[in-house]
């Protein structure tokens, strides 16, 4: 059956619609690559970042920090982040906006690019050391990444509520370790006299944390 016709079949549901055709992304604007950086479609919008991330001169720097602070689509927001940075045009209002972003993506992405400023930028470096009692583990897992190596009171009170809340993981409990530089008999007792922290029947996680430090 169907032995005239090749051996890919396309297989659609009964009520299928053909949607739009794809854009030509090739010919298009940077104005129009920046509107479909809110496409559903994945492979639409990660070409057209794409095409944006490989131009050296953006003319779109006003379009892309609206995007990045105003959208609706965490995707499309991390991608304004990328290309905003790539381009040297990333200002701090819009770091500082994503870093309180409502999807821990969008905070995640803003934290790895904020790197480069909380070290002469104070209040940048306070608000992304507030973000280790993200609810996320992830953005707490970045902060301490990010950050490193801590040092000072707020960042070992920082560390210490990562490493606390993420024991049970590897990954977090390494970014500890690699955060916590020469400070780690600080971070060991801060740890053990936390209330947070359980007297007895510790777990696997715990007890790794310890040794790890």
């Amino acid at each position: 059956n169907g032995d005239d016709r090749g051996r890919i079949y396309r297989l659609v549901a009964d009520n299928f619609q053909k949607g739009r055709p794809t854009p030509k992304l090739s010919s298009a604007t940077n104005q129009e690559l920046v509107k479909l950086l809110e496409e559903k479609n994945v492979w639409t919008r990660e070409t057209a970042a794409r095409l944006l991330l490989e131009q050296e001169d953006l003319d779109v720097t006003e379009e892309l920090e609206a995007l990045a602070q105003e959208s609706k689509q965490p995707a499309a927001k991390t991608a304004a982040l990328r290309i905003l940075s790539n381009n040297d045009s990333l200002s701090l209002a819009t770091i500082k906006k994503s870093l309180a972003a409502a999807h821990p993506g969008v905070r995640h992405q803003a934290i790895v690019l904020a790197e480069s400023w909380v070290t002469d930028t104070e209040s940048l470096r306070s608000e992304v050391l507030s973000l280790a009692h993200d609810s996320d583990p992830r953005v707490r897992f970045q902060v301490a990444l990010s950050l490193a190596p801590m040092q000072g009171k707020a960042e070992m009170d920082a560390l210490k509520h990562i490493a606390i809340s993420g024991a049970e993981d590897i990954w977090t409990r390494r970014a500890v370790a690699l955060s916590v530089a020469n400070s780690a008999a600080d971070l060991l007792r801060a740890i053990l006299a936390d209330s947070a922290w359980r007297a007895d029947g510790i777990s696997p996680g715990e007890k790794q944390l310890i040794v790890e430090i």
